[in-house]
């Protein structure tokens, strides 16, 4: 949708307005009377989703329909025609109507303001049609359809003013486009990808144009494999128009390889071939590699052979590769280069070696930014290793192509891959260069992560050509085999317990091995069984004296990782301790009670009943983790959190890191939790001491979870402004910072009493992007900022400063403007940032000025508000384009018309 409104800027719509009669909705009238008259009823330039309703009829395949809106257009055009016969005596052999955009009033206010406009500005026999715009009047005014103005005798700004209203009714032209679902296709377009040949024949017997730039009707056809259209196209059109131009990159050629059909291909190769012989002046063999290339800057490891696909045109690619002589030395910046792609897909191998036996240079070939691997790196990746060494032997001062880091990257592969013939061939012939960067060759050699199989494959290979590292090779050996055993018991144990899970009878079967295995993180089968909260392969385990001591890595016991109260029941009966197991601590000093409280998966019913009888056996609520924490930093439930504090939990705890259990659920967003608690902190006495804590991750919360903290901060300003009392007095720029982190969030709650309170902040405050708070308000992120806006400008704001996208606020505004237009607040927000100063010819990083923005983005309120304010029509952006140039494709003739007349004024 973005993209359509782009291209014309105005919303599209899938159907009219209700009410109204849409053309595909016309019956086949019997009277052709009444069929007219129905059509003038409606505007059937109006842009729907498909494009025009001419689009929609000609995809439809409906003829009769395409027909009736064929005969509308040219009635149309004959309007025109009459107009500038009868008024300015124009040739009527001249089709000028015919080269034009031309606009459409619609209702009887729209087409009487453009008649009024006209007629207030008669031009004299001077004139220049050429130059002047023409605009269909589908409610006529005094018995006249047509109004042609002429931009010399306008002030440019009346002239746009009038004319941007008329923009969402759409344009009378042959060669209108509009983006379908990717595609942008003109009507000849639409009918070659439908193969409709007679509808072609008569648009172009009407006066459309074959074909124009980036719309090539050929690749349509081809796309859909029209073959009675392609073959139309190509031997009725052969000089009429250059069928071998790109759209989006693409060419005929290209879209027949993806398409597997060698008939097409080479019929379509030959005549394209043949054009560029004619017309370009070019051989075979160059007219094939220009056809061949396929240059698109943002996809550059894409290639024609990209788009190869496995069948019999790839066969007959590589007859084109050799008979046209395909040029292997030609590469792009930064880009794939076509040779390697030949060496990895195994094409035209023959003559791909041919070429570097003929021309040694191809193997040093890489991308322009050194980045990557030469031809050289891809011969030995891709085996071409007979070739190499005939060329070392000729031409032996290749080798040194193989001297850059990609050299390591293949030799690591080589070795990953049990490749001996390639580590074989890189050691005799590279040895120097890999040995050149000793700490680069142990990181490839003696990875950690190596495998025991990995020095199994490379142990005797390395140590022949590398004697040196033979003492490393062997304790790396060593250590990659201590690595292995560990792995492979980790891979036992969890093959073993989930035999034991599925069927108990397996117990006994492991029972010799069941006290020594261990998962991952250290644990035995026992506390498998636990977490499982498995009873009866607990009690069997138990059976077989598995050690009910055991801990996992982190010091766990069993009962750590109960998740039932039967399961605890079993533990204590089962243990010596009894319930006094109930107090075991970790390595990290965390207790049952608190491991339990941090289970997320336990449902909030055994979670409750677990604890509850926790508790009833002594569990000590107060017991603090190494790091000084109770259970109340790790409980997720609000039920939990209501029993710990029935039973006297101290929420005033802080931890070593100083941080309490409401900050600790503020910050991990346990906002059920932290809402409960958040009313305690505000009435205990050291919440004075602590309020500047709260404010950075009560704006962190998350949009929607910030409603069920906004009643309490609403109905408890004092402890609000207390919060944000604490952070300014204790650090005016941590204050700032929040406060710009608040705009940018667009937290406007916080906003607002920043504002309020009235503190000296920082308000040209910069985040780590270079936004400032101004920047962060502009982004109409969700809410409507309302009068925030206009407050933060009265604080002395720099609209100068840029971000890292060199990005002013007028500019930010200007990108974003849809956003803020949909709360109501986008020309009074520009407005607002002029009154303050705003500077509104500065540029962003493409050199674009807010108004090449509103142009690009269609907003034609903002282009008149910013030319009112002097906005520089000329200034150029990185592009080369004027503002107006960067304006939907479709209406840029228009603005061309508007923005480069001689605009004398005429004495007005």
């Amino acid at each position: 949708m973005e993209a359509e409104e782009a291209l014309f800027g105005f919303g599209l719509f899938d159907d009219f307005p209700e009410g109204e009669l849409h053309p595909l909705q016309i019956d086949v009238f019997e009277d052709e009377n009444e069929n007219s008259n129905q059509r003038t009823k409606i505007n059937i330039y109006r842009p729907v989703k498909e494009g025009t309703e001419l689009h929609r009829a000609i995809r439809s395949g409906r003829q009769v329909r395409i027909d009736a809106l064929l005969d509308t257009y040219q009635l149309d055009f004959m309007k025109i025609k009459d107009y500038l016969v009868l008024k300015y005596q124009w040739d009527p052999e001249d089709h000028i109507w015919l080269r034009k955009v031309n606009l459409v009033a619609v209702n009887e206010d729209q087409c009487r303001s453009v008649k009024d406009l006209e007629r207030n500005r008669e031009a004299d026999g001077r004139v220049s049609l050429e130059r002047s715009m023409f605009v269909l009047l589908q409610t006529p005014v005094d018995g006249e359809e047509v109004a042609v103005l002429h931009p010399e005798y306008y002030d440019n700004l009346e002239l746009f003013k009038a004319l941007w209203k008329l923009f969402p009714n759409g344009y009378l032209s042959w060669d209108n486009f509009m983006e379908d679902h990717g595609r942008w296709e003109t009507f000849i377009e639409a009918a070659a990808g439908c193969g409709n040949n007679y509808t072609i024949k008569r648009l172009l017997s009407m006066g459309a144009q074959l074909c124009l730039p980036q719309h090539n009707p050929l690749l349509s056809a081809c796309s859909s494999l029209r073959k009675d259209t392609i073959r139309f196209l190509l031997d009725n059109y052969f000089d009429d128009f250059d069928f071998t131009q790109r759209k989006n990159f693409m060419n005929a050629f290209i879209i027949l390889i993806q398409r597997n059909n060698i008939e097409l291909l080479d019929y379509v190769l030959e005549k394209m071939i043949q054009y560029r012989g004619k017309y370009y002046g070019e051989s075979k063999s160059q007219a094939f590699n220009s056809i061949f290339r396929f240059e698109d800057d943002d996809c550059p490891y894409f290639s024609t052979l990209t788009y190869l696909r496995p069948g019999k045109v790839q066969k007959r690619i590589e007859e084109y590769i050799v008979e046209f002589e395909l040029d292997l030395s030609y590469r792009r910046e930064n880009a794939s280069i076509v040779l390697a792609q030949l060496l990895r897909k195994k094409l035209a191998l023959e003559y791909c070696r041919a070429q570097i036996r003929r021309n040694p240079e191809l193997l040093g070939m890489m991308r322009h930014d050194g980045n990557g691997p030469t031809i050289l790196h891809e011969c030995i990746s891709c085996d071409e290793l007979e070739l190499l060494n005939d060329m070392y032997m000729i031409h032996p001062e290749v080798k040194q192509n193989f001297n850059h880091e990609y050299g390591f990257i293949l030799f690591r592969e080589a070795l990953d891959n049990h490749r001996n013939d390639r580590v074989q061939f890189m050691l005799k012939y590279h040895k120097d260069f890999l040995w050149s960067n000793m700490e680069r060759l142990q990181i490839v050699i003696f990875n950690r992560n190596n495998i025991e199989a990995f020095y199994e494959w490379n142990e005797t290979i390395l140590s022949e050509h590398l004697p040196e590292l033979k003492g490393q090779i062997e304790d790396a050996i060593v250590t990659a085999h201590e690595l292995q055993i560990v792995n492979d018991l980790e891979k036992e144990f969890k093959e073993i317990t989930e035999k034991i899970k599925g069927n108990l009878q397996n117990v006994s079967q492991y029972q010799h091995i069941l006290s020594s295995i261990r998962g991952p993180s250290g644990e035995s089968a026992l506390h498998f069984a636990v977490e499982n909260d498995n009873l009866q392969l607990f009690e069997k385990l138990i059976q077989v004296e598995c050690d009910l001591n055991v801990s996992d890595n982190e010091g766990n016991h069993p009962i750590h990782y109960v998740r039932s109260v039967d399961m605890l029941n079993l533990i204590i009966e089962s243990h010596p301790q009894g319930r006094s197991l109930v107090n075991r601590v970790n390595s990290a000093g965390w207790s049952v009670l608190q491991k339990v409280c941090s289970h997320y998966a336990t449902s909030t019913n055994t979670l409750i009943q677990l604890v509850g009888t926790l508790i009833e056996y002594g569990a000590d609520v107060n017991h603090l983790t190494k790091s000084g924490e109770t259970a109340a930093f790790m409980t997720w439930s609000v039920p939990v959190l209501e029993m710990l504090m029935n039973h006297g939990i101290n929420l005033n705890v802080v931890n070593d890191s100083g941080e309490t259990a409401v900050l600790r659920h503020l910050w991990y967003q346990n906002t059920w939790v932290a809402r409960i608690l958040l009313p305690l902190a505000w009435d205990h006495p050291s919440f004075e001491e602590n309020a500047h804590k709260y404010l950075a991750p009560l704006l962190k919360t998350k949009r929607y979870a910030f409603d069920y903290y906004r009643s309490l901060l609403d109905d408890n300003p004092d402890k609000t402004k207390k919060m944000l009392d604490a952070v300014y007095q204790r650090s005016p720029e941590e204050a700032s910072r929040l406060f710009a982190s608040a705009c940018d969030r667009t937290r406007l709650f916080y906003v607002q009493k920043f504002l309020e309170y009235n503190y000296e902040l920082d308000f040209n405050y910069r985040d780590q992007y270079g936004y400032t708070p101004i920047m962060g308000l502009l982004n109409f992120n969700k809410e409507r900022p309302g009068d925030l806006i206009r407050q933060l400008l009265e604080k002395n704001v720099d609209l100068e400063i840029r971000n890292q996208w060199n990005q002013t606020p007028l500019l930010i505004i200007a990108s974003r403007f849809a956003s803020a237009r949909r709360y109501d607040q986008g020309i009074s927000t520009v407005e607002l940032l002029l009154q303050h100063g705003a500077q509104i010819n500065e540029v962003d990083e493409s050199g674009n000025t807010a108004l090449h923005l509103a142009f690009k983005s269609s907003e034609w309120e903002l282009v008149e508000l910013l030319i009112q304010n002097g906005a520089d029509l000329t200034t150029t952006n990185n592009d080369g384009k004027r503002p107006w140039e960067s304006g939907p494709c479709a209406i840029r003739d228009i603005f061309r018309l508007i923005w480069s007349s001689n605009n004398a004024n005429v004495g007005f």
